[in-house]
């Protein structure tokens, strides 16, 4: 089994996005969770969650978190159908009550 490296832990990446946030680097925060997306398909949930917070926050009502889904595994012939868990929909709900 593969181990997830230190820096793509969850707590890691809400600091890292956090103090990308409040140090006014917004567009970098956002190219940061994209990258992250596309290079680790693992971390789209919390990834996505994120996203949805900083548009809504942000009023960036043109967000679509479906560019940093992969369309496939890599190595995978099967697509990827991947279904946010309970508790990763909650910013999510905020972003498209506020859009509508």
């Amino acid at each position: 089994s593969k181990s997830v490296p230190e820096s793509l832990r969850p707590e890691y990446i809400y600091g890292m996005i956090e103090s990308l946030e409040r140090s006014g680097n917004k567009h970098l925060t956002e190219m940061y969770m994209y990258g992250l997306g596309l290079t680790h398909p693992g971390l789209i949930d919390v990834i996505s969650e994120h996203m949805y917070y900083n548009a809504w926050r942000n009023s960036k009502w043109n967000l679509d978190v479906s560019l940093v889904m992969p369309k496939k595994l890599p190595g995978s012939t099967n697509s990827v159908v991947k279904k946010h868990t309970d508790g990763y929909e909650f910013n999510k709900g905020v972003f498209q009550c506020m859009r509508a």
